[in-house]
């Protein structure tokens, strides 16, 4: 992993905070770390924009329809 650095909105900070060490490890949603918090917030935001794209491409392509000439 690389290292990356940010500013972030006190708060921000703090909600982030608030999230931090609820529930019990290997539980959805639970984040030992800010860190973790970041990451686990990046990969849903990579995902969700792939899914976005993807909706997006087959929206474009439209079905053609044949019909049987009588």
């Amino acid at each position: 992993m690389k290292l990356i650095a940010t500013h972030v909105k006190d708060s921000i900070l703090k909600q982030i905070d608030a999230r931090i060490g609820k529930g019990s490890p290997g539980d959805l949603g639970h984040y030992a770390t800010r860190s973790a918090f970041v990451r686990a917030a990046i990969d849903h935001l990579l995902e969700t924009d792939a899914s976005a794209s993807t909706i997006r491409q087959r929206e474009r392509v439209q079905p053609v329809a044949t019909h049987a000439s009588a």
